[in-house]
């Protein structure tokens, strides 16, 4: 029976018998037709869209040698289709041409085909095995052989210059890819074959698309040939089993997710010539243990989650070309454990919870080109006990040291002009904390519950104590303001007693103390409110004598409620008195400060 027959407004209809041979020349097949196609004989140069879609009886195929294409899903359906044969001359296999054939179990693409499409044999759950000869071929589409779950191994010719997303995504029995980088053995096979395609050999393909290996939970090890500059977003992702994977020079970039939930994957060393590692490169690879970065890298950012949860790794030293540590980089590594975790002099910026729960990291050493820590920096990394800051850090963020209970001494540089809500919260060991001048801003909750500090001095710059900044620490007795001006009545250090009026100015007092009406010091058991007078007096003082200024110190240490400081400093003590969750006053009892400042 001829395709005339069977065509859809074609002379008539009829029932094929089950060892007749349909003849295919063109055109579309009714629907009752298709049904009883079990063989075929095909006549033309192309075989139409859907030409045999859904011939679910059709069980071998041979597509002659003057086909030169499939188009569209032309056997899409096909689900007994067992053995195809395609012959040297076909060029295009069209999107979705073997979609669904589930019986197929193994194809050879000729050497003469250039373009396999997207979902040409998406969802053949049998393809065993996949023979790409040697030739034109320069594309492999979208989804080409996404979910062939039987397929077992893989070689990818050397014509092939686009390798698409998700081409072998979900082959879970895929254990061995190979590129084929080598195939031209003599000069002579090389001419005969570029006379043939004219088109260059070598280095052929230039990218790994996205996912397109994703979910091969078979594959074991994998080498990125050096003509590769880029492999794709998540394009090995899930690949539980890659236990190796090796890079050559000519990588340049590592894209979102490549490798992100390789289990097995135990050691990786990224080429110099890599400037780029996406966000989540190698998130999840929990038995990575050792990153090497090769001498002479260009790297400038590790993205966000780079290396995210992976426990195994214990020590990595960051390039010095890096500038910038992306949100998560290292987050929830939690053996990193390197003696002295020192952050090249290049980077500028340490993004959020780039070291969120490195529970082994012991001391880190913020370099002076650091001017911003992001927030959760260095969350909850518990065993972290000491952190040196340089001059050049210009903020540090919302709690960017929260939770770490081994840190006990913190000294913030002269550079800081603000301290995030909740930086060292629940620093429980915390003891010393030396803030200094050019400090502008201490935010909310910014050393609540850091249970061993005693005593704080706020540097005169501060104009900003956040709602329980120092909150919930509960050895917390003395709190010294270097800040004397605003904070004590000019009136009464212009006049003294005779004025009438107190030594304090309540309102800013009230404002230093709680602004914004939260109280700073909320169930903290501070005694003590201490201000300095020689700031507030600065410049009368400046025009003293030096035995008039020694006459001063000298008679300050016999008054009451007045403080001299080893560094000459003068303070003046007033009681702390709470009232409440919420309210307090800062009381001179009895006017004791007010008359011995008079003296």
């Amino acid at each position: 029976m001829s395709a005339d027959d069977g065509a859809r407004g074609g002379k008539r209809r009829r029932v094929l018998h089950s060892d007749e041979v349909f003849l295919y020349e063109g055109g579309q097949i009714s629907h009752e037709i298709r049904r009883e196609i079990t063989r075929v004989r095909i006549g033309p140069q192309a075989i139409g869209c859907r030409a045999f879609d859904g011939c679910r009886a059709l069980r071998k195929l041979a597509v002659p040698a003057s086909v030169t294409k499939l188009c569209s899903y032309a056997f899409a359906g096909c689900s007994n289709l067992a053995g195809v044969q395609l012959n040297e001359g076909l060029e295009f296999v069209e999107e979705g041409s073997f979609y669904e054939c589930e019986a197929l179990q193994q194809v050879a693409i000729p050497s003469s085909v250039i373009e396999v499409g997207d979902y040409a044999f998406h969802n053949c759950t049998n393809i065993a095995e996949l023979l790409f000869k040697e030739g034109a071929l320069q594309v492999i589409g979208k989804s080409a052989f996404e979910e062939c779950k039987a397929l077992q191994h893989v070689i990818l010719p050397l014509s092939v210059t686009k390798l698409s997303k998700r081409a072998f995504k979900g082959c879970s029995g895929l254990a061995v890819v190979q590129f084929n980088v080598g195939f031209f053995t003599s000069a002579r096979l090389w001419l005969s074959w570029f006379a043939r395609f004219r088109r260059p050999t070598i280095g052929a393909l230039r990218v790994i698309k996205e996912e397109a290996f994703r979910d091969c939970k078979a594959l074991q090890q994998m080498a990125i040939p050096p003509n590769v500059t880029k492999v794709g977003s998540n394009a090995f992702s899930g690949c539980g089993n890659l236990a190796s994977v090796q890079f050559n020079e000519g990588l340049q970039i590592i894209g979102k997710g490549a490798f992100k939930y390789c289990k097995a994957l135990q050691k990786v060393t990224i080429p110099s010539s890599v400037a780029e590692m996406g966000a989540l490169a190698f998130c999840g690879c929990i038995n990575l243990a050792e990153v090497k970065f090769d001498e002479g890298t260009t790297l400038q950012v590790i993205g966000g989650n780079a290396f995210k949860g992976c426990d195994a790794l214990q020590q990595v030293a960051i390039p010095a070309s890096v500038t910038r540590l992306g949100n998560g980089s290292f987050k929830e590594c939690r053996n990193l454990a390197n003696v002295q975790f020192t952050i090249p002099s290049s980077v500028t910026k340490i993004g959020e919870s780039a070291f969120e729960e490195c529970e082994s990291l012991q001391q880190v050493v913020i370099p002076s080109s650091v001017t911003e820590l992001g927030i959760y920096a260095f969350l909850r990394c518990r065993n972290l006990a000491k952190v040196h800051f340089n001059e050049g850090l210009e903020f540090i963020g919302y709690w960017a040291f929260s939770g770490c209970k081994a840190l006990r001494s913190v000294t913030i540089p002269s550079s800081v002009s603000k301290l995030g809500n909740w930086a060292f919260d629940n620093c429980i060991n915390l003891a010393r904390v030396q803030l200094n001048e050019g400090l502008k801003i201490i935010g909310d909750c910014a050393f609540h519950g850091c249970t061993a500090l005693r005593s704080v001095t706020v540097p005169c710059t501060t104009t900003i104590l956040g709602s329980q900044s120092f909150g919930h620490c509960r050895n917390l007795t003395e709190v010294t303001y270097l800040r004397g001006k605003g904070l004590l009545n000019q009136r009464f250090l212009e006049r003294g007693l005779v004025c009438g009026q107190g030594v304090l100015y309540h309102p800013e007092v009230k404002r230093m103390v709680a602004f914004r009406g939260f109280n700073a010091f909320r169930d903290s058991p501070v005694a003590t409110i201490k201000i300095s007078i020689s700031q507030a007096l600065s410049e009368r003082m400046s025009r003293l004598s030096l035995e008039n200024l020694l006459s001063i110190e000298e008679r300050s240490r016999d008054l009451r409620r007045l403080e001299l400081t080893h560094d000459g400093n003068i303070l003046a003590c007033f009681s702390y008195l709470r009232m409440g969750s919420y309210l307090f006053l800062v009381e001179d009892t009895d006017h004791q400060t007010a008359e011995s400042l008079h003296q």
